[in-house]
Order: C-alpha cells, then structure tokens, then sequence
C-alpha cells in the first residue's frame, strides 16, 4: 500500500520562528511584544511599530544570529514526527523567502534529521502558484497543516485536506476545519487507524 504523504508548514507550526524573532528584538532593539498581539501573518512591522523595510532588516539581522534563528523544538514534536514517519511519507512545505531558506535546513540537520523525504519551498518551484494548494494537489499530497489562513483557504478551494496549527493569526477559520494546538494532538488526529475524518 502506498504510505499517505502529510506535508508540514515550518515556520510558526514545526518551528517557532515568530516566538523566536520577537525575543530577538526584544534582547537587541528592547522593542518588547506578546506573541498574542500578532493578529495577522506577516505584518509584524505594524505591531512593532517598524516601517515594512526595517523590519526586513532586523529579520536579515536575526537569521545570522544561530542563536536566536534556530530555536530548539518542543520534544513532543520529534516524537509524534517519528510516530508519523513509521507509516506516512513526511514533507515540509515552506513558502519561504529564499535568502533565508537555508536555515531550514540547517534546523532540519540539527533537530530533525532522517524524518523528512523532502523539503519543498513554494517559492522556488518553476510555473508554481502563490499559494500551496494547487501544489497539493498536484503532487497527490493527502495532507497539509499550516497556520497560514491563506494556505488553509488555498487548499480547501484545492479540495485538499488541511489542520490548521493554531495560532493568534487564524482564530477566525472556520471551526469546521480540524484544528490542533499541539503535536500531540496531531497524533490523535493523524494514527495508524488512518481517521476518516482527515483521510
């Protein structure tokens, strides 16, 4: 039988990158905000109170800080991604900018290694869509979890399956999509039963 392929978003579901900047501006530029005031996906300048090219460059200045940029992940996450690996191909899914790819890599070799079949970034595929979902469902994905309400909303016009990984960002998805605030419940969504619910 054909293992099913779950495709994983990374930034802010696998790894907590956004936790993980807003310290990093906290300890270099004393510019402190709770995680819960990001009420939107990448607009962070609005609620640090940056113009949009300052913010690029504090994000340039804290992938070159290793020890900011690589946030150690939560234990329970290795655990229910190896419980996964044992029957399903894993795939993370990123849409990335490309200079700061490379630090996912990078995670991956430090944290994750021999987990994933393949890293894919939405923005460096050829012809490729702006969004997630057509990507899906072309390359017979049968799952994807993100926080990204736009990917979400992608891949439920693809007919995709999708979790939403909560986050202050996506509270107004619907409540009909499956929704997990933790790996752990991940792996009571996603077992070797295979839940009708999201297969």
């Amino acid at each position: 039988m054909k293992r099913k392929t779950i495709a994983i978003d990374f930034d802010d579901t696998i790894c907590d990158t956004n936790r993980a900047f807003l310290f990093f501006n906290k300890v270099k530029h004393n510019n402190s905000v709770p995680y819960s005031k990001i009420k939107e996906k990448d607009c962070l300048y609005k609620i640090l109170k940056l113009s949009s090219k300052k913010e690029d460059i504090i994000w340039d200045e804290f992938f070159t800080e290793p020890n900011f940029c690589f946030p150690q992940p939560k234990k329970e996450i290795l655990g229910v991604l190896k419980y996964l690996k044992e029957d399903h191909k894993l795939v993370i899914f990123s849409a990335r900018e490309k200079r700061w790819q490379t630090q996912i890599n990078k995670w991956v070799n430090l944290y994750a290694p021999n987990i994933f079949d393949e890293i894919i970034f939405l923005k460096n595929l050829k012809n490729a869509c702006s969004t997630k979902g057509p990507i899906c469902k072309k390359r017979d994905f049968d799952l994807l979890i993100d926080d990204c309400p736009e990917e979400i909303a992608s891949c439920l016009k693809s007919n995709v399956k999708v979790i939403v990984f909560d986050q202050p960002w996506n509270k107004k998805i619907s409540k009909k999509v499956p929704r997990i605030k933790s790996f752990k419940q991940l792996k009571n969504l996603v077992n070797k039963r295979e839940n009708p619910a999201i297969f």
